[in-house]
């Protein structure tokens, strides 16, 4: 008999685990979904202005970034002055506050990217 009841504890223990485990897995997915779409909304927004601003931009990169003495080409200042100047006062002002609470660690890379691709469309 106390076989029986160590059995139906454990069953009720596993189904209990699981019935847990479920909800964080539901939880898990729905703030995945909740980050994808932040996400895809910050791509969305950074593309409008990158596009509205691609010729100002092109014209900016071309000043900035040179070929040094030594032949390689230099992009400090593009990077860590133009783009950054681009994002905080053109981007980020027209994202949400969540939107902009994530940009850095969700987007700021492929935003770069999307600059760096739209350029050398237009040149």
């Amino acid at each position: 008999m106390e076989i029986l009841y160590i059995i139906i504890a454990i069953i009720l223990i596993g189904l209990i685990i699981r019935s847990y485990l479920k909800g964080v897995d539901g939880e898990q997915e729905e703030f995945d979904e909740r980050i994808n779409n932040y996400y895809i909304s910050i791509i969305e927004k950074s593309d409008k202005f990158i596009n509205e601003n691609i010729i100002n931009l092109a014209k900016q990169r071309k000043k900035t970034v040179f070929i040094d003495p030594y032949g390689k080409e230099n992009t400090k200042k593009w990077f860590n002055k133009e783009i950054p100047y681009f994002i905080k006062n053109h981007i980020l002002p027209n994202l949400s506050e969540k939107e902009a609470l994530f940009f850095d660690t969700l987007a700021k890379n492929e935003v770069v990217k999307n600059i760096e691709r739209k350029i050398k469309r237009t040149s």
